[in-house]
């Protein structure tokens, strides 16, 4: 499975790759290729309020995820600090001017990292489409002048050692695969029913229609970070 895993994300990365080689295209996180390399020399190295800026745009809210790029177009997510309110944000890349934001989500809370927000992963554009991952709230897809177009919801994502939520979603031909991260249905909160909990899975959806293709389980928590040949594991 791991193996099946990679290959369709390196794929990925070569379709995605092949639509946006032009320059001023970076439609996923890290990039064209995924490997977070840019080939135009005039990428500036250094930034600062006074240095090597372009524009500056204030948004609704905070946020981990990168922007991505399509054009004249660049989407990020925000959320606010409390996580009850998180956006998707379109932006002109010429002067900055905020083209559309939408409120995606009002709660719930899910558990986070200190240090990060409940709105890590970024988006992934085809150019005519965006799509946004949030965890519990779901899986949104926008087409590029902000209409929703469907919502996905794969249940109440959990996190024991509140790691919280930050896998991207990656688009391959016509398919938007998630990485339904997080330690699984037996960690909910009090009240909660094991089938309100989001299954720990690989997960493809059709990304015209947000219908799920295919579910492929882990095999262990994500608290796994290695192991041999015969599944014994070898490092936590």
């Amino acid at each position: 499975m791991r193996m099946i895993a990679a290959f369709l994300t390196l794929a990925a990365i070569a379709v995605v790759a092949r639509a946006a080689e032009k320059e001023g295209y970076w439609p996923q996180w890290r990039g064209p290729t995924g490997q977070g390399h840019a080939s135009d020399e005039r990428v500036p190295l250094e930034w600062s309020k006074d240095k090597n800026l372009a524009w500056k745009a204030k948004l609704p809210a905070g946020g981990h995820s990168t922007p991505v790029i399509w054009g004249r177009r660049l989407f990020v997510t925000c959320a606010t600090a409390s996580g009850d309110e998180r956006w998707v944000v379109c932006i002109d890349t010429k002067d900055g001017k905020i083209l559309w934001q939408e409120l995606a989500a009002k709660g719930p809370i899910e558990k986070t990292h200190a240090t990060s927000t409940l709105a890590a992963p970024s988006c992934v554009t085809d150019g005519e489409h965006v799509w946004a991952f949030f965890g519990t709230p779901g899986l949104f897809c926008y087409d590029v002048t902000g209409k929703k177009i469907w919502q996905h919801n794969f249940g109440v994502f959990t996190s024991e050692a509140n790691w919280g939520v930050a896998a991207s979603p990656t688009l391959f031909e016509n398919l938007i695969i998630v990485n339904c991260d997080n330690d699984g249905p037996k960690y909910l909160p009090p009240g909660r029913a094991e089938s309100d909990g989001a299954a720990s899975a690989l997960v493809a959806l059709d990304k015209d229609s947000g219908m799920v293709k295919w579910s492929t389980p882990r095999r262990h928590s994500r608290h796994v970070q290695a192991e041999d040949t015969s599944g014994r594991r070898c490092r936590n």
